[in-house]
């Protein structure tokens, strides 16, 4: 995920781990497969907060260092996005001159099941491995805790979805405080109390645009979105004062 602002807006970027892509190849006409020693996400680097509108009274928010903590992210869907297609399927997570298994073109649909070493581990269209990094990819399944750094109060959040999946953001408030969620791209987040309340969205029947609201109760608030199609990304602001 990535969340960027203008100087006097906080980042929040969920801290799902970067790697750098080697490429092997072989002489003896085998297509690359890159490898890579850390598994990357493949998420897609959001706009500058000079193109996203946020709320007018985040204007007072103070420059912060980026708080998130990404708890759990599972890729469950990928795409296959081969830079030299087509994608070589092998039968164990090696570059070997005689475990291709078969090769698959660009734009086909990936069912993971496992990531190894910078490979992806796949069901369906068919069983092998696959070079993580030659398919497009995002968490399916994610968690992430969101904090406002001292002196500020809100930021934007933005993502995307590869496939389904479900996204949560958990934001802790007190009583009384007010929340503002406002949508950007994509669609608006359900907005959820701790007791599992909720307070606004709805994926299949809401458009709203913003939401704003007393807090009721104490405790971890959790904005979350579901895609049960083929991905969108999306881009929405927070603000907790």
């Amino acid at each position: 995920m990535s969340v960027t602002f203008n100087k006097k807006q906080l980042i929040i970027t969920g801290l799902v781990g970067f790697a750098t892509a080697f490429t092997i190849a072989y002489a003896v006409g085998q297509a690359r497969d890159p490898v890579t020693t850390n598994p990357g996400s493949n998420l897609v680097p959001t706009a500058t907060s000079s193109e996203n509108p946020v709320a007018s009274d985040t204007e007072n928010l103070l420059p912060a260092t980026p708080i998130g903590i990404v708890e759990t992210c599972i890729t469950k869907i990928a795409r296959v996005a081969d830079t030299n297609p087509p994608l070589n399927v092998r039968s164990s997570p090696t570059i070997t001159p005689d475990n291709i298994i078969d090769r698959l073109e660009n734009g086909i649909w990936l069912s993971v099941v496992a990531t190894k070493d910078g490979w992806f581990q796949i069901s369906d269209p068919l069983k092998g491995w696959v070079a993580k990094d030659l398919t497009e990819s995002s968490c399916s399944q994610k968690i992430e805790r969101v904090r406002f750094a001292p002196g500020s109060n809100g930021g934007t959040i933005s993502d995307r979805f590869i496939g389904t999946g479900n996204h949560q953001y958990l934001i802790k408030a007190d009583r009384g405080q007010t929340l503002t969620v406002t949508k950007i791209d994509g669609i608006f987040p359900m907005i959820i109390t701790p007791k599992g309340e909720l307070l606004a969205g709805n994926p299949y029947q809401d458009d709203r645009q913003s939401w704003t609201g007393k807090i009721p109760e104490a405790g971890d608030y959790r904005l979350e979105l579901i895609s049960n199609f083929r991905g969108y990304d999306y881009s929405f602001s927070v603000q907790v004062k």
